[in-house]
């Protein structure tokens, strides 16, 4: 009885110790981390009736950088941060004719960066879900082509950093005191890109999806 006794109370000491460490988590701080996903872009192109108008869809690897701070209240985080990702999806090409003209176009987007909030609840001491939107840039490459009977071909050209906005939704685990893993999506939303400013205005409205997972350093634990 009296081995059951000491036994018991060692097994609660541990309990308690554990729970005691568990609730002296916090998540406020700084962190820096690395990620790594996936991403689907969406060019909505029109303004012309060679190319069929609507969406057409690029994929590929998406990966960076990150920097945030986060406040703690209670159950509730809320905080701050900046990312800076590089996209390596398969150039767009368009091409088709109309009434004996050929035209053609292109399309890319090279890397991307948000400035954002986000703001979260801990189900547990360990797990934080959250919603997260901001500012977006991404730098885009456009390009068309439109050749003329007996004529030289007009080609015009459109690039640079295009502004817009993005929001998403996440998960977020703390491993240990200083390494926690997330996993999150974002919907990025961009300025139409106009590539040749003449007849009919061809243009493409770019949108991004994605799907990435991150480790952060936390510190200050």
């Amino acid at each position: 009885m009296k081995n059951m006794l000491l036994a018991s109370a060692a097994i609660v000491a541990m309990v308690g110790q554990a729970e005691a460490q568990e609730a002296g988590y916090t998540w406020s701080g700084f962190y820096v981390g690395a990620q790594a996903g996936y991403g689907w872009s969406t060019a909505e192109f029109s303004g012309t009736s060679a190319v069929p108008e609507g969406d057409h869809h690029a994929d590929g690897f998406v990966g960076g950088v990150y920097v945030g701070h986060d406040w703690q209240q209670g159950r509730w985080v809320f905080g701050a941060l900046a990312d800076l990702d590089y996209i390596d999806a398969d150039q767009l090409e368009l091409a088709g004719a109309f009434d004996g003209k050929d035209e053609n176009y292109t399309y890319d987007m090279d890397w991307m960066a948000t400035a954002r909030v986000r703001a979260g609840y801990l189900p547990t001491e360990r797990l934080l879900v959250y919603g997260t939107g901001g500012l977006a840039l991404t730098h885009v490459e456009a390009s068309g082509l439109k050749e003329r009977f007996l004529s030289p071909p007009d080609t015009f050209e459109n690039s640079g950093v295009k502004v817009g906005g993005v929001i998403g939704v996440g998960a977020e685990f703390a491993l240990t005191r200083n390494w926690s893993v997330k996993t999150e999506y974002l919907h990025y939303d961009f300025n139409t890109l106009v590539v040749d400013p003449g007849e009919g205005n061809p243009s493409f409205d770019p949108s991004l999806d994605t799907v990435k997972v991150g480790i952060s350093f936390r510190f200050g634990q």
